[in-house]
């Protein structure tokens, strides 16, 4: 009396064996798939902060070819003025010419470096 359960248990067995042999291919291109998404993913992230990067060397190589010594301190005491002011009113653009006064400060550095203390002063001819 069982005997057609028995059959149709077998034949589902049978059925569902196949049916993930069939699946598990593909379910293991998907888990690959979406690897190599993460890793894509991961890749425009880093190629995002350096393109930033590269674009505030680029403005900072742009800024020291525009102005000379002379000309960078009064644009950085100008900008500072400007950051002050926008500062105060609340406004958005204040963080920007921060940056810019940053750039600006950090060009000055690289064309004025600082003595190390390590190192002595060089001998006078």
């Amino acid at each position: 009396m069982l005997h057609w359960d028995d059959e149709l248990e077998r034949r589902m067995r049978a059925e569902l064996a196949r049916r993930e042999a069939w699946e598990k291919p593909l379910r293991e291109e998907i888990h690959k798939l979406q690897l190599e998404v993460w890793r894509l993913k991961q890749l425009v992230q880093h190629l995002q902060k350096d393109k930033e990067a590269l674009h505030w060397q680029v403005r900072e190589y742009l800024l020291g070819q525009a102005f000379p010594e002379k000309e960078l301190l009064w644009a950085k005491r100008v900008l500072e003025e400007a950051w002050l002011e926008l500062s105060l009113m609340g406004s958005e653009r204040a963080s920007e010419v921060s940056q810019l006064i940053h750039h600006l400060e950090r060009i000055w550095n690289a064309r004025n470096p600082r003595r190390s203390i390590s190192k002595p002063p060089p001998p006078e001819p």
